[in-house]
C-alpha cells in the first residue's frame, strides 16, 4: 500500500522478489514490515496492475486472533466505499495456509513521516483531518469503529490533479457493531486492550469492547494536535507514563505552541480531547462541522459531505467472499523464480500444449479429406450386379428410352443382397448389357448415308 525503501530481510517465501502468488501476482519488493506482517508490492500478471499484498510473516505463529484480524480488516474495508479508504481488491491463502489481502497500491507517505519533518500548515492540517472525517463518517454509519487512528494509519497521497488525498488504513482491530453484525457476521468482542497507547481514548484503555464512535473522535483529535505541533499530545518515556498522562493531564493549548493557530481553535481541540465521552463531540460529523470555519474554501465542502453521509440511510450490503480467510486453506500455488529467469504460470503452459495438439489434429484432418479414395478390389460386388434370387435373373428385359435393354429389375437393385457365400475363388456374376439389333441402312436420293448412331433413328 505504501512506497518506501525495500527491506532486504525476507521472512516469507511469498515475499521473495519474483515469487508468483496464485499464478496471478508477481512480487517485486517488500515495502513495509510490522510486528506480525509485511507488505509487498506486486504486479497482476494479466492486467499489468501494481498492487500491495499484505501477509503474515512466516516466523510468526498462526493464531485464531490473527486470522480474525485479517478477516475483519478485509470485510471492514469492503463495507466502506469512500475514496478516503484503501480499497481491498482480492483475498486468498498461501500454500502454507497463511492469508493475504490484495489492496490498491498507493504512492506517497504516511502522516508519521510527514510530521517527522516538522508541523504542517494550519489550514492543510485541518483539511486533511476533514478528509479523514468523511471516511470515518461512512465507517460509523456502517457500525464500524476504527479504534486505531494514528499518523501511521493515515496515508497521504495525491489525486491526478496534484491535490492531497488522505487514505485511512488498517481496520485490523476495528469494532463492527451489531448494527451490521446481523447482516455481515458476528460483532467483535474482546476484553484485551488493543490500539496505540498514545492515541487511545481513556475509555478504550479500560475496555476495548465498550467503545463507540466518540473514541475515534478522541484519536483523530490527537492526530490533528500532532500535525499542528509536531509532537504527540500526550507524551512520556514509556507506556506507563503515556497512559498516566492520558488519564490525568490535559495537553497544552495549540495556540500557545503555534502562533499561527487562532485561539478559537483551542475550544475545538479541548472538546475533542475531553476525558468524559459524554462531553466530547457526539459524532465525527459534529467534529467536522466544528472544523469547517478553519478550513480552506476547498475543504469546507468536506464537512458538508461528512454530515450528509452520516444522515443517509445505510446502503444494502452483501457479504463478499472473504470467508476464505477464516476457513480451511484451499489449494493454492506459489512459484519462486530465481532472479534473471522468468517462469510462465502453469495455466499458460497447459494452454500452449493444448493449442499445439489442436493444431496438429486440424492438419491431419485436412490431409485426410484431400487424399484420393483407394481403388475398389475386383471382388467388390454391388447391389445391382447380384440378383436377389434365382427368379430375379429370369425377369423379362425392360426396354429403355434410349433403346438399350438392361437385364435385371429395379426391385432387384433396391433389394439388399444376401451375404456372399463363403465359397472361395467364386467369381461373382456381372450385369449383362444387350445391344439392340442393327437396322438396315436406307438411303434417300441426293443424300449421303448417315453414320451409325447408338441412339437409333430419331425421325
Amino acid at each position: 500500500m505504501t512506497s518506501s525503501a525495500p527491506d532486504e530481510e525476507y521472512t516469507s517465501a511469498a515475499s521473495l522478489p519474483g515469487a508468483i502468488i496464485d499464478e496471478k501476482y508477481r512480487v517485486e519488493a517488500i515495502i513495509g514490515r510490522g510486528g506480525v506482517g509485511l507488505v509487498v508490492v506486486a504486479t497482476h500478471l494479466a492486467m499489468s496492475q501494481r498492487v500491495a499484498i499484505k501477509m503474515i510473516r512466516d516466523d510468526v505463529p498462526m493464531q485464531r486472533e490473527l486470522l480474525d484480524r485479517f478477516h475483519r480488516e478485509a470485510r471492514a474495508a469492503s463495507m466502506i466505499r469512500s475514496e478516503h479508504v484503501a480499497r481491498v481488491l482480492d483475498v486468498g491463502r498461501l500454500p502454507t495456509g497463511r492469508p493475504y489481502i490484495v489492496m490498491e497500491y498507493l504512492e506517497g507517505e504516511d502522516l508519521e513521516h510527514a510530521i517527522a519533518r516538522g508541523p504542517l500548515p494550519f489550514t492543510t492540517a485541518v483539511d486533511l483531518s476533514l478528509q479523514a472525517c468523511e471516511a470515518l463518517a461512512e465507517a460509523h454509519r456502517a457500525g464500524i469503529i476504527h479504534r486505531d487512528l494514528k499518523p501511521a494509519n493515515l496515508f497521504l497521497t495525491r489525486r491526478s490533479d496534484g491535490a492531497p488525498l488522505v487514505k485511512v488504513l488498517d481496520f485490523g482491530i476495528s469494532k463492527i457493531q451489531p448494527l451490521t453484525a446481523d447482516r455481515a457476521g458476528r460483532s467483535v468482542e474482546t476484553t484485551s486492550i488493543m490500539g496505540s497507547p498514545g492515541y487511545m481514548a481513556p475509555e478504550q484503555m479500560k475496555s476495548t469492547r465498550d467503545v463507540d464512535a466518540r473514541a475515534d473522535v478522541w484519536s483523530l483529535g490527537t492526530v490533528l494536535y500532532e500535525m499542528l505541533v509536531g509532537t504527540p499530545a500526550f507524551g512520556g518515556s514509556n507506556m506507563i507514563e503515556i497512559l498516566n498522562a492520558i488519564a490525568e493531564c490535559n495537553p497544552v493549548p495549540v495556540s500557545q505552541r503555534q502562533a499561527s493557530v487562532p485561539r478559537a481553535f483551542d475550544a475545538v481541540m479541548s472538546r475533542c480531547l475531553t476525558k468524559e465521552p459524554e462531553h466530547r463531540f457526539a459524532s465525527i460529523a459534529d467534529m467536522a462541522v466544528a472544523l469547517q470555519p478553519f478550513a480552506s474554501p476547498a475543504g469546507a465542502g468536506l464537512a458538508e459531505r461528512a454530515v450528509r453521509i452520516s444522515r443517509e440511510p445505510l446502503p444494502a450490503y452483501e457479504e463478499p467472499a472473504f470467508s476464505a480467510l477464516r476457513s480451511e486453506p484451499r489449494p493454492s500455488t506459489l512459484t519462486v523464480v530465481t532472479p534473471g529467469r522468468r517462469k510462465l504460470p502453469r495455466s499458460r503452459t497447459v494452454a500452449a500444449v493444448v493449442g499445439s495438439v489442436c493444431g496438429l489434429l486440424a492438419i491431419l484432418a485436412i490431409v485426410a479429406v484431400r487424399a484420393p479414395p483407394p481403388p475398389l478390389p475386383d471382388s467388390f460386388v454391388t447391389a445391382a450386379a447380384v440378383p436377389a434370387s434365382p427368379s430375379a435373373a429370369s425377369v423379362a428385359p425392360l426396354p429403355s428410352a434410349s433403346g438399350w435393354v438392361v437385364l435385371g429389375s429395379a426391385s432387384a437393385a433396391s433389394t439388399r443382397p444376401p451375404a456372399p457365400s463363403p465359397v472361395p475363388h467364386m467369381t461373382p456374376p456381372r450385369a449383362v448389357v444387350a445391344r439392340p439389333p442393327r437396322r438396315p441402312a436406307t438411303t434417300t436420293p441426293g443424300a449421303s448415308p448417315a453414320p451409325d448412331s447408338p441412339f437409333g433413328d430419331r425421325k
